[in-house]
């Protein structure tokens, strides 16, 4: 029986949080991603966040299949604002707050792999309801 491969624990120097505060220099890393603006837990984050997690796993599960298991790594987020350098953006409303939500996969997965998940997802995707 093959190991799963665990990119967070292959890479734990990356994510471990030392005791003395450190530098940490992490190498060249494969994410998916997407970006968004809004309130951390607001109707777009919720949605977005939701279609990374069906992507990540829909791609790890069609691997899985073939015989290349891994775990699906931690989400990662970056925030920002549209304040310049040097200033803060929690002092900007959070509705107006941009971030990018990210999961780091193994370098075996590639934009085939990506374009393969999206179109399985379209395909079960539930038809709307007419209001």
């Amino acid at each position: 029986m093959k190991t799963k491969l665990d990119l967070y624990k292959k890479f734990a120097a990356d994510y471990a949080t030392p005791r003395q505060p450190a530098l940490v220099k992490p190498g060249a890393a494969q994410y998916l991603s997407i970006e968004g603006r809004g309130e951390p837990g607001g109707t777009q984050f919720i949605h977005r966040l939701g279609c990374l997690y069906n992507v990540a796993f829909t791609i790890k599960m069609t691997n899985k299949f073939a015989g290349r298991d891994y775990a699906v790594c931690k989400l990662e987020g970056l925030w920002w604002g549209r304040k310049p350098d040097g200033i803060s953006f929690l002092n900007e409303p959070r509705s107006s707050w941009r971030w990018a939500l990210l999961i780091r996969t193994p370098d075996f997965i590639g934009k085939d792999d990506l374009a393969q998940a999206i179109e399985v997802l379209q395909k079960r995707e539930k038809p709307k309801e007419r209001t």
